[in-house]
């Protein structure tokens, strides 16, 4: 138990015994912690933003913040002037699924939700402005049907590439070093020229483009990658550099500039996050390719690659950034028959 900043652990022979050494340090905890005055039990829309400003934005990374906020709105919409403690079980059972059925949410990102309302909820008990905490027990929820990512085969990264070469050489530039590093979309727009190692043959990936809320107003900022294992250095084949070559060469950029240049008026250093993903859009269409290959199919691309050419999975981790093997075991599962194609030539028809 934490009591006061301290972790308290005590093991005893009877029950009974620890059940009163557990009451003494509630006693303990409750006179050592300094609550706040709440006139009234805040409703609930008031309540996400005491819970935001006083107990969770230092305390979580912004893109968390964001996430938060943005499934606190869906719910608020519904139940945004509802006093904390008039929201049982039941209502919040019966919200949920209407959330879940009309945005078409995941499973996952539900149960996301649940556990960030249920840190507001504890936040609150703490503070003595309620009593229960109603998201403690267990709802039941859809199950949404998983739209597995697929990598692009052959045929369709040509296909995409020649398209994007035709709308635009400054976007031809950006996917193709897209396919070629397999890095995340804020990873790859975050580039700047002092991160490319031209004499080694590498890039560096140490930051990401992550978005937010800045005073109410959505914001894109510098902040740190997704995961610690995602800081990493990536190897760059003969070709990419080449591009990367002449991309410099024909700007003379300074070092601190971005690889991806931004619009002419653009208020941002760097290609915003919603100008990659309608860019991506634009081009799939023009290619004519599966409308159900995404941006981040491009990095499932990356790993059924290396995993097919023959990379060992500790390999792939590292340069893909991703923080278990697990994650780029599913990602190579569901990726192309194509690719298992050439994993079973490789291995064993070869033999």
């Amino acid at each position: 138990m934490q009591v006061n900043g301290r972790t308290e652990q005590k093991a005893f022979a009877s029950l009974n015994s620890a059940i009163s050494y557990r009451n003494m340090l509630l006693v303990k905890r409750t006179r050592g912690r300094v609550t706040e005055q709440f006139d009234e039990v805040p409703r609930l829309n008031k309540a996400v933003e005491i819970f935001v400003e006083r107990r969770y934005k230092d305390k979580v990374k912004s893109s968390t913040l964001y996430n938060f906020q943005t499934f606190a709105r869906k719910i608020g919409g519904i139940l945004g002037n509802v006093q904390l403690d008039h929201i049982d079980h039941q209502l919040w059972q019966d919200v949920l699924l209407s959330v879940q059925e009309r945005d078409h949410i995941s499973k996952n990102h539900m149960r996301a939700g649940i556990r960030w309302f249920r840190t507001l909820y504890a936040y609150f008990v703490e503070q003595e402005a309620i009593k229960e905490n109603p998201l403690l027990y267990h709802f039941d929820l859809h199950k949404t049907p998983i739209n597995k990512r697929r990598a692009f085969t052959e045929a369709e990264k040509k296909k995409f590439l020649s398209a994007a070469m035709s709308y635009s050489p400054k976007w031809y530039f950006l996917f193709f070093m897209y396919f070629q590093t397999g890095c995340r979309r804020g990873e790859l727009v975050a580039l700047k020229w002092e991160d490319v190692d031209f004499l080694n043959q590498r890039i560096s990936i140490n930051k990401a483009i992550c978005r937010g809320k800045d005073n109410g107003l959505y914001s894109e900022f510098v902040g740190t990658t997704k995961t610690a294992e995602s800081v990493r250095l990536i190897p760059i084949s003969d070709k990419a550099m080449k591009v990367l070559k002449a991309n410099y060469d024909k700007y003379k950029p300074l070092p601190c500039s971005y690889v991806f240049k931004p619009r002419r008026y653009s208020k941002l250093p760097w290609v915003s996050l919603s100008s990659v993903n309608n860019a991506f859009s634009i081009i799939r269409r023009l290619a004519d390719i599966d409308k159900k290959l995404t941006l981040h199919c491009i990095r499932h691309t990356f790993a059924t690659e290396l995993i097919a050419g023959g990379v060992d999975i500790p390999t792939a981790q590292r340069l893909g950034g991703w923080s278990t093997p697990k994650t780029l075991l599913y990602v190579y599962a569901h990726s192309t028959d194509e690719a298992a194609t050439k994993a079973m030539q490789r291995v064993i028809f070869s033999s």
